[in-house]
């Protein structure tokens, strides 16, 4: 679990200039001065205060090594060494200089890395960056040199090695020294006036998380990816000096992460009664408005939109949530939770039509049973067993007056038992149903026991 920076030396003679942030981003007082590397701006704040269990290792081509890594690399156009650059300082490599900084962390140059001219080239490159990181490492990288495919092969390496290796991305940094212009311009400005930004490109790998978690939301119903991207994002954020403390804005994103996991919770798990009273719901949708007002990045609002337009149909405390989550469960073939909530929606609704308790286990007892009478009766079953009362009357009038609810109920409840038992029915009495059947007799009875509510209300 170390923290590991990686970054590419490139070839060029560099020029010297002042490399900042626009904020220290570990809060430390170092800020180079006149430099010629981009790693020693970076690894200056972002390094300062690693153990001696953390890594830097800083990748090298052979030319790469001779030029920049070492001492007075470079040669005029008549191939004389360099001992002084244009401004007449000595050509020291960034190993001299990483040495200055005084860093208790390891610096490790890589080197016989190839140039990225082939694809055999790149896939090797790939090997050596995955070999570098540990499970649950923390990577920070550096992307300012090195070949052009560079960024998208680390953005890739980057999502695989969260999967194989579960690490956590700490930084990824950008030296903007194309901001002062061509290097024949920069030459003669003076050193104070040289002053190029470290753009922190980690938002786009932030984008990149929660597009993936995002759509496995609206794929398969499951948040779990899109509540870590939130968290992810919050905990990457730097803390306001002035509190100490996260901002609202922050605090909003990580309770909206924790109730759209918990909807889908609710869900897979089949907690009907939660989900008619639409309570994380109504949380849901109140946070999204709040955060739609907020400034975060502008990416993430469009993603915001989109949770959004999958949880729309639901409302407070309304019994067609229970139907609208059967949906949910027929689209991403969430079949066992489907069957359970879509009997036990029926039962809700009925008792709601009934002005009767829907909440009560006694009540719903009764509406079970009345359900069963009416099938039992139709199936020439004794009329002693299916005795009425005032209430089973009522319920059974209800049920009577929705045509086929009763039929449909009861071909649930051999699905839901037949589900519920794994399988091991007796071929006598019920033969077990093939996986394929479950969700196409879901959709049907879904579809019917709509319709039946359709043609009296």
């Amino acid at each position: 679990m170390a923290r590991v920076f990686v970054s590419f030396l490139g070839t060029n003679n560099y020029i010297r200039c002042n490399y900042h942030f626009d904020k220290n981003v570990n809060e430390t007082t170092y800020q180079p001065k006149e430099t010629r590397f981009v790693q020693e701006a970076i690894i200056g704040n972002v390094c300062q205060r690693w153990s001696a269990a953390d890594k830097i290792k800083i990748l090298l081509t052979e030319e790469a090594e001779e030029k920049n890594w070492n001492d007075e690399g470079h040669k005029d156009k008549n191939g004389k060494t360099l001992r002084v650059d244009d401004v007449g300082k000595p050509m020291s490599g960034l190993k001299t200089q990483l040495e200055k900084i005084n860093l208790s962390a390891k610096i490790e140059p890589v080197r016989g890395v190839k140039d990225g001219n082939s694809i055999e080239d790149i896939w090797e490159i790939f090997s050596t960056i995955e070999n570098m990181v540990d499970r649950e490492d923390t990577l920070w990288l550096d992307i300012t040199n090195g070949f052009r495919s560079l960024p998208m092969l680390l953005m890739l390496l980057l999502q695989y090695l969260k999967v194989t290796k579960n690490i956590k991305i700490g930084g990824i940094y950008y030296g903007a020294f194309e901001k002062l212009g061509p290097v024949y311009k920069v030459k003669n400005m003076a050193l104070e006036k040289r002053n190029a930004p470290i753009i922190d490109l980690t938002a786009f790998h932030v984008l990149q998380t929660w597009t993936e978690g995002t759509d496995t939301f609206k794929t398969y119903g499951d948040a779990r990816r899109i509540k870590e991207a939130i968290e992810d994002y919050c905990n990457s954020l730097p803390l306001p000096k002035e509190t100490g403390d996260k901002q609202l804005c922050v605090k909003k994103m990580e309770s909206l992460a924790a109730v759209i996991n918990s909807i889908c919770l609710q869900i897979h798990t089949a907690r009907g009664k939660e989900i008619v009273e639409g309570k994380s719901i109504r949380e849901a949708k109140d946070l999204i408005t709040e955060l739609e007002n907020e400034e975060i990045l502008p990416p993430l609002k469009t993603l915001l939109h989109l949770i959004e337009k999958k949880i729309e149909e639901y409302e407070s405390d309304d019994v067609k949530n229970g139907f609208i989550s059967v949906k949910w469960c027929i689209e991403h073939s969430l079949v066992q939770q489907g069957i359970t909530l879509l009997q036990e929606t029926v039962i809700t609704k009925i008792l709601s039509e009934a002005r009767m308790g829907w909440n009560e286990k006694t009540k719903r007892e009764l509406a079970k049973r009345a359900i069963n009478n009416l099938n039992n009766t139709k199936n020439g079953s004794n009329p002693q067993k299916n005795k009425k009362n005032d209430v089973t009357s009522k319920l059974q009038e209800i049920i009577i007056s929705y045509e086929e609810l009763a039929e449909n109920y009861k071909a649930l409840t051999k699905m839901r038992n037949d589900i519920n038992h794994g399988g091991y029915l007796d071929e006598n009495d019920n033969k077990a149903g093939k996986p394929d059947d479950f969700l196409d007799g879901l959709k049907s009875s879904y579809l019917s026991i709509n319709e039946c509510f359709k043609k009296v209300r």
